[in-house]
């Protein structure tokens, strides 16, 4: 049967089938949403609680553990990751992938409610919960900063505002500020009160009800009705003033007699700068993330014109400006690859022009390049992919075999044409009708290849599966192409075959190469086919080399991509102040900001503890180092200037991979310690983190363990309390907690947010554990003289966490690392798994998490993927050729395709990446190929003509030798320009992907046209004594 008859004798059905094709491809283009990596989705939904006054142990017990009781009995859950400090617990909740997030949010939802019966009856709020994905990075930042504003007005113009209506865009998902929301501090004199014998209950019930905000109905009459509003609430410091507490002697004791009031915001000790032109202002900033399948540029476009609309209607002193856009670094990224695209196009057009000689001969299979790449825009769009980095280096990568299918039906019908002196018509017929089964067996077995990247699970299967999609679609589309457009191109566009007509130059030098080659080789071959066993033992031992190599090659995950950004973490000493860390920041932030490529600092302190601060730093656009000398340089300058403090630094990631963890801030990977021994893990976890620290190996090593935080333990005198003015433990506890915990008393609803007004004592009396002294205790119910709490409670100084995590209500702490430069991460991991080994007892559970985990992971399937890839390719070679044996001569070709690809990332220094991975998992395909043509033409040979087997391979290969090293040189030059890294910063990761095709085609080609033919002749010989064994033994099966 001839499927490229129909496509032949009917050039006008064809032509127009391929308008439609370029027509609807250029529309999908258009249509594609734009993104920098395919989306990555994790069922995960976060519950966040505020306990105001709580300590991380507090919030552990009180709120997390409470709730984490409820979820861990939840259906389909994989991680529960608390985070508990100061008056503040989160926990992350992931589920596993076949989980549907909206159910799991209904059961988030019945859990939480179940679980309230068992947490403090005076929380502010109830946890709220959200659905989030953590592998999210935000699209854009939007910065607002003043010299003249204060910051709970920056953060009013910043998220009520100016956040509310970007909210708006079309294609943005949530919204989060960076700042302080405004509040009322209502700050007392201990001194004051105990004169007038007010108690701090009383003034938050006096707050309170000077605040009301209730509804009040409605008057009617006969004509009309009337709303009635009651203006009781109060929005400022200077209202509160005058609210009465109670009488004395007939006189009104007023608030301001006894406290302070400010206009501050919530946390009046946290502060967030911006450092730009030379000037550190109090700042507002926006992280804005996009909705799941919308473009990425796009959205970026929409905030950027809101935000030139908007900005007549800030007030003059507002700096408004946007520090990073993630759509300038996917122009970027997106015209690297097309770069990178269109150097791999050339690069095959001059190939198939110096093999074919004739121009009109070359332009056919170049004709088909576009509109295979443009068929395949169609089937990217349908299936609901994005144009991203993954699916533009996919078609960048299937440009050199995409037009393999072409020059192979190409090749066949120019060739029957010569030998039989056929007009172009009868040569594509009989030429494509040849070769029919060939091209179907190459497309499948390439897509085959591929196919069980589609089924890898996990957040790497979730970033893999559109680019296999889209190379097995380019495949599969390519292999329609060469059938259809191919043939009759051929039939119409080839000059009739004139044996007078005088070559061309480049007609000469292509039939000379080609000749020189084919006959060279030929020689080479019937060589070679003499040491057959040779050959074997040589696959053979090639394959226990590459095997060998895969176990000890260094292997990474994925290069990290230069986004200009950096995220610091400065750690100072436990239980420093966070005025004490501003001051550290501001000596880190003048040191960093000495290197002549950062142009603007962003940094908050106290984030997320009190001795923490989280840094951003954002590199200068344009002609500079990559970020990681940038970041060794800075390094190298706060090593020298800054003392007291530890910094850390990471390239801020594209792409978060942190699951499973409570810590992925400080460094790139990470490490899980667990424990039911809390003591044991407490004890064993310092000496542990030291050693990583000491290690070489290692860098950027950091943790959550703070497990001493100075902290002032008070035990009641209960009898003695008692005694006094039947004071209660309660009593105690709640007049510290409104000392102290800054306590939300009261709200202020405005129209576009509400405010807290917050209890506590003024700044002079919270400096020193001491001066509770000044804090007296009364009894309402006995009118006696208050009594100092000091009197009832005595305190001594302990240690405490300032952080405290569980992992699956276990407590865990969580070691972040970097592999240090020059050294892979496996490597790395190594270090870890010994040091863990050799120092933490059996009862501490430690195993990598987050990134590091999906790096463990992903290595193992790619390498199971192999296996899988070559049985389904043994199993479509199989139903084609309907032989159980002759499947495997092609295949034999993988041991020496694994070699060449792992030796070239050798010599180039290259670890066993996943990019690496993919190359040579590209190779296996390619190779095979040329396998598929031999063994084609060798079996059609023995069928055709009465030829002994050397024969026929030596005959198959000789006609088969130009194809073959076309194909083999124009897919290495569709991989040359990834492997020169040619495209800037952003190519340069994908490099390994191109030195393992490259390399491991000079190599495996080179080895393989003497092993495929040494191959075939023992299978064949084995399948004709098999048949010939099986015609013996018949007739006695059949009786």
């Amino acid at each position: 049967m001839n499927l490229s008859k129909p496509f032949i004798l009917r050039p006008v059905l064809t032509s127009l089938l391929m308008i439609i094709l370029v027509f609807f491809g250029i529309l999908s283009f258009k249509l594609l949403p734009v993104s920098s990596l395919p989306q990555i989705e994790f069922p995960t939904i976060m519950v966040t609680t505020s306990y105001p006054g709580s300590s991380p142990e507090q919030m552990a017990n009180l709120i997390s553990a409470p709730l984490e009781r409820q979820f861990m009995l939840m259906q389909g859950i994989e991680f529960v990751v608390s985070n508990n400090t100061y008056q503040s617990s989160s926990i992350v909740l992931q589920f596993y992938d076949t989980v549907d997030i909206n159910t799991a949010a209904e059961e988030v939802g019945q859990a939480i409610q179940a679980a309230l019966s068992f947490m403090p009856s005076d929380l502010p709020q109830q946890p709220t919960y959200t659905k989030y994905n953590p592998a999210d990075t935000p699209i854009i930042y939007v910065i607002m900063r003043s010299p003249t504003q204060n910051e709970a007005d920056l953060y009013k113009y910043g998220f009520s505002y100016l956040g509310q209506q970007l909210g708006t865009v079309n294609g943005i998902a949530d919204i989060q500020a960076f700042g302080f929301e405004y509040a009322v501090r209502v700050q007392v004199d201990p001194q004051a009160l105990a004169a007038r014998n007010v108690t701090l209950q009383e003034i938050a019930n006096a707050v309170s009800n000077a605040n009301p905000y209730v509804p009040t109905g409605k008057f009617y009459n006969p004509q009309q009705s009337m709303v009635t509003t009651v203006e009781g609430q109060i929005f400022s410091a200077e209202g509160f003033k005058d609210v009465v507490i109670k009488y004395v002697d007939g006189n009104p004791l007023r608030l301001q007699d006894v406290a302070k009031l400010l206009d501050t915001t919530q946390n009046c000790h946290n502060h967030f700068y911006w450092f730009r032109d030379g000037t550190s202002e109090p700042a507002t900033g926006l992280a804005i993330y996009r909705q799941l399948g919308y473009n990425t540029v796009q959205a970026c476009d929409g905030i950027m014109a809101k935000l030139n609309q908007l900005k007549e209607q800030i007030p003059g002193s507002i700096d408004l400006f946007v520090p990073f856009s993630l759509a300038d670094w996917i122009r970027e990224a997106v015209r690297e690859v097309e770069l990178t695209l269109v150097v791999a196009f050339l690069l095959v057009v001059v190939v198939v022009f110096i093999y074919l000689g004739r121009i009109r001969n070359s332009l056919i299979p170049i004709i088909t390049l576009p509109i295979t790449v443009l068929g395949t825009f169609i089937f990217t769009y349908l299936f609901g992919f994005s144009l991203d980095i993954m699916s533009l280096s996919a078609l960048t990568l299937s440009i050199g075999f995409l037009i393999d299918d072409a020059i192979v039906v190409l090749e066949n019908i120019v060739r029957w044409a010569e030998a039989e002196k056929l007009s172009p018509l009868q040569a594509a017929l009989k030429g494509a009708k040849q070769i029919i089964v060939t091209v179907i067996s190459i497309s499948l077995c390439l897509a085959a290849v591929f196919l069980p990247m589609l089924f890898l699970g996990s957040s790497t299967g979730q970033l893999f599966h559109e680019f296999a999609a889209v190379i097995i679609v380019a495949v599969l589309f390519s292999g329609f192409i060469s059938l259809s457009l191919t043939p009759m191109l051929a039939s119409r566009f080839l000059p009739p075959y004139d044996e007078a007509r005088t070559k061309s130059r480049i007609e000469r030098f292509s039939d000379w190469l080609n000749t020189t080659l084919a006959n060279g080789y030929v020689r080479l071959l019937k060589k070679t086919l003499r040491f057959k066993p040779v050959v074997i033992i040589a696959a053979i031992a090639s394959l226990a080399v590459s095997v060998w190599l895969i176990k000890v090659m260094p292997k990474e995950f994925l290069p990290p991509n230069d986004l200009g950004l950096v995220q610091a973490v400065i750690i100072a000493p436990e239980g420093t102040s966070p005025e004490k860390i501003l001051d550290y920041t501001s000596h880190v932030v003048d040191s960093i900001r000495k290197n002549p490529f950062v142009e603007q600092i962003g940094y908050a302190n106290s984030n997320p503890v009190d001795n923490e601060t989280l840094v951003f730093y954002f590199l200068k656009s344009g002609k500079r180092p990559d970020i990681w000398q940038v970041m060794r340089e800075v390094g190298a300058t706060l090593k020298e200037e800054v003392v007291g403090v530890e910094v850390l630094q990471k390239a801020y990631p594209l792409i978060n991979l942190q699951i499973g963890s409570t810590q992925s801030g400080l460094a790139n990977e990470q490490y899980l310690l667990q424990s039911f021994d809390v003591k044991a893990l407490f004890a064993q976890a310092p000496a542990f983190i030291e050693k990583l620290k000491a290690s070489d190996k290692l860098a950027n090593v950091g943790s959550d363990f703070l497990p001493n935080s100075p902290s002032y333990k008070m035990k009641i005198m209960r009898d003695q309390a008692y005694s006094y003015n039947m004071i209660t433990a309660t009593g105690i506890e709640n007049n510290l907690q409104y000392a102290l915990g800054e306590t939300y008393i009261s709200n202020m609803i405005c129209p576009e947010n509400l405010y807290y007004v917050i209890l506590d004592m003024d700044n002079p009396y919270i400096t020193d554990p001491q001066k509770l002294g000044y804090l007296y205790l009364t009894n309402s119910q006995k009118n006696e003289p208050p009594v100092s709490i000091n009197s009832v409670t005595k305190g001594e100084w302990k240690t405490t966490p300032e952080m405290v995590n569980h992992v699956n209500a276990l407590p865990s702490v969580t070691v972040s690392f970097d592999a240090a430069p020059n050294v892979p991460l496996s490597e790395a991991i190594s270090e870890i798994n010994s040091i863990a080994e050799s120092m933490l007892s059996p009862s501490i559970i430690h195993k990598v998490v987050g990134q590091t985990a999906a790096f463990e992971q992903a290595i193992r399937q790619f390498l199971g993927l192999l296996l899988v890839a070559i049985f389904v390719i043994y199993v479509i070679l199989g139903i084609l050729y309907e032989n159980f044996l002759h499947p495997l001569t092609p295949i034999s070709s993988v041991p020496f395709a694994t070699f060449g690809g792992l030796i070239s990332l050798l010599v180039f220094h290259q670890t066993l990446s996943i990019y690496a991975l993919i190359g040579i998992i590209m190779l296996l395909g390619i190779v095979m190929k040329n396998g598929i043509l031999v063994v084609d033409f060798a079996l059609e040979q023995l069928q055709e003509k009465q030829c002994s087997i050397e024969e026929a391979v030596i005959e198959a290969c000789r006609i088969r030798f130009r194809p073959i090293i076309m194909t083999t040189i124009a897919a290495m030059m569709g991989a040359v320009p990834i492997a020169l890294g040619i495209g800037g910063t952003i190519a340069k990761g994908r490099a390994p992907l191109g030195i393992a095709v490259v390399g491991g085609l000079i190599i495996a080609q080179l080895v393989t046209l003497f092993v495929i033919p040494a191959v075939f002749v023992y299978i064949q010989r084995l399948s004709q004594h098999l048949t010939s064994s099986y015609k013996v033994f018949k007739p006695y099966l059949d009786n």
